[in-house]
């Protein structure tokens, strides 16, 4: 989704040199403080430098996700509590279960929940959260 903001000749350039030091006899007598700096160093190099456009849209992205699912969790919370006013609730299941039968229960909501969010219809998935 996000590929064409990295950038390919620089970032493979910059890993292969990397590779190539890893693999060096400089890298073979490293200490660990060496080996964590360079790794600091790479980590620095990639995500901040190289590809810092790449992080910063996958970041908007999923923050985007989250605001749209917490929106729709409060869209399903008051709608659930539209219903615990109303006398009549159609997707409620009211019967006496045993525990084990309930919990069956729970797990299928949430497993049906957890489809629904994995093919990105939040909306019917936090309905499906909170009725599990």
């Amino acid at each position: 989704k996000y590929g064409k903001l990295l950038p390919q000749e620089e970032l493979d350039r910059y890993l292969t040199e990397v590779e190539d030091w890893l693999f060096s006899e400089a890298a073979d007598e490293a200490t660990k403080d060496v080996m964590e700096q360079k790794w600091q160093d790479v980590q620095d190099q990639t995500t901040n430098k190289l590809a810092k456009d790449y992080f910063k849209a996958k970041q908007q992205d999923q923050a985007d996700k989250d605001a749209e699912m917490e929106a729709e969790a409060k869209l399903a919370q008051a709608a659930a509590a539209g219903e615990d006013e109303q006398e009549e609730e159609d997707d409620h299941d009211n019967r006496r279960l045993p525990k084990k039968r309930r919990m069956e229960i729970v797990l299928k909501n949430k497993a049906e929940a957890n489809e629904l969010f994995g093919d990105g219809n939040y909306k019917f998935a936090a309905a499906r959260y909170t009725k599990a």
